[in-house]
C-alpha cells in the first residue's frame, strides 16, 4: 500500500499538562489517520521560544510519558518524534497526507505546505481544530493551567472577573441576569463601565455596523477575564425606506478570542411598510408603544447576548 492509499496524519506541540484541548486535537488526528506522527517539542526548543517563565512547564520525559499513555487508547499505530523547531518533520516527510493544527497555528500549516512545494513534495490537507472552551467559556490553554486559573479539564478554579460596557439601564439589567444565569456554578463578579454615549449611530449595512464595533475595540487591553460590550445602532434599508434597529453583543476574553451576537427588529410605527415585508419584525403585541419598545429592547438584548455566549458554549461540549 502506498503512502497515498492511507491517511498519515501529523500533529505537533508541547502538549504541556495534556489538557482537554490537546486531547481533542489528538482525537481528530486518530479519527482521520490510519497512522499518526506526533512532533513533541524538546525542552531546549521550549526554553528558546518561550517568553514566559518555563519553571512550571513539564519536562520532555513527563510530557512524552503522558502522551504515549493517552495515544495508546486509540489502538492505532503512532510514533512520537522529538522536534527542535516549529516545523519538525512536517516539511520533509513524504509519507504525510494530512496536518492537524489549532486556529492559532493555521498560518504555520500554510508555511509548511509552501516549504514542501518548494522541495517538490506534495502539500498536506489542512484540518483546523476548533478551540475547546473551559466552563468559564474561555479557551483552555496550558498557560491558564500553569497560572492556576483552570484545571486540565477546563474547570475554573479562581474568581471570574467580567467587565461590561452598556449605556441603557434595561439592557444592563437584562445582561446581568443572563450572565449570572450563565455562570451560576462559577464564582464571578461583574464590573459595569458606563457608556455615556446617547447617540445612535446609523449605518448603510449590518456589516458596517459590526466592523465599526470591532475596530472600536481592536487592540483593547483586557483588564478583566472577559469584556462584554452591548451596543445598538440603526441600519437604513433603502428598499423599504425605513430604519432597522440592530443590537450587537461583543465578547472578548483574555486570550483575545472574540464572539458576537446580533439581533434585529423593526419598529413598525416608524415605517411605511407592512410587517410581513420585514423578515425580522416581531409579532405585533397588544400593549402600549412604550411597553412594546421595552419588550423589544429586552428581547433583542437577550437574543444578542445569548448568541455570543452560545458560540462559546458549543465549544465546551467538544469532548463531553
Amino acid at each position: 500500500m502506498s503512502s497515498r492509499d492511507k491517511e498519515v496524519v501529523v500533529v505537533g506541540g508541547s502538549f504541556d499538562k495534556l489538557h482537554i484541548g490537546h486531547r481533542y486535537i489528538l482525537r481528530i488526528a486518530f479519527s482521520y489517520g490510519s497512522y499518526v506522527k506526533i512532533g513533541l517539542t524538546s525542552d531546549e526548543f521550549i526554553y528558546k521560544s518561550r517568553k514566559e517563565n518555563i519553571t512550571y512547564i513539564e519536562n520532555y520525559a513527563t510530557r512524552l510519558q503522558k502522551l504515549k499513555k493517552f495515544c495508546k487508547k486509540f489502538n492505532k499505530p503512532f510514533i512520537i518524534e522529538r522536534i527542535d523547531d516549529i516545523y519538525g518533520m512536517a516539511t520533509e516527510d513524504r509519507e504525510l497526507t494530512t496536518i492537524i493544527v489549532s486556529e492559532e497555528t493555521c498560518k504555520r500549516a500554510v508555511e509548511i505546505n509552501n516549504l514542501r512545494l518548494k522541495k517538490g513534495i506534495h502539500s498536506l490537507k489542512i484540518i483546523v481544530a476548533e478551540k475547546v472552551m473551559g466552563n468559564d467559556l474561555i479557551p483552555v490553554s496550558s498557560t491558564r493551567i500553569r497560572k492556576g486559573i483552570i484545571n486540565d479539564m477546563g474547570k475554573r478554579v479562581t474568581m471570574l472577573k467580567i467587565e461590561m460596557s452598556v449605556s441603557d439601564k434595561i439592557m444592563k439589567k437584562t445582561a446581568i441576569n443572563i450572565i449570572d444565569k450563565t455562570y451560576k456554578n462559577i464564582k464571578h463578579e461583574i464590573h459595569i463601565i458606563s457608556n455615556t454615549s446617547t447617540t445612535t449611530e446609523t449605518y448603510s449595512t449590518l456589516e458596517e455596523g459590526i466592523d465599526h464595533l470591532l475596530e472600536k475595540y481592536a487592540g483593547k487591553k483586557i483588564t478583566a477575564d472577559i469584556f462584554i460590550d452591548i451596543s445598538s445602532c440603526q441600519i437604513y434599508l433603502k428598499r423599504f425606506e425605513c430604519y432597522m434597529k440592530i443590537y450587537i453583543a461583543l465578547i472578548i476574553d483574555e486570550t483575545k478570542t472574540t464572539s458576537t451576537g446580533i439581533s434585529v427588529y423593526c419598529e413598525p410605527q416608524l415605517n411605511n411598510v407592512k410587517n410581513s415585508e420585514l423578515k425580522h419584525t416581531h409579532k405585533t403585541i397588544n400593549i402600549s408603544l412604550v411597553q412594546k419598545q421595552i419588550y423589544n429592547n429586552i428581547k433583542s438584548t437577550t437574543e444578542a447576548i445569548e448568541m455570543a455566549i452560545n458560540y462559546r458554549k458549543i465549544r465546551t461540549h467538544l469532548l463531553r
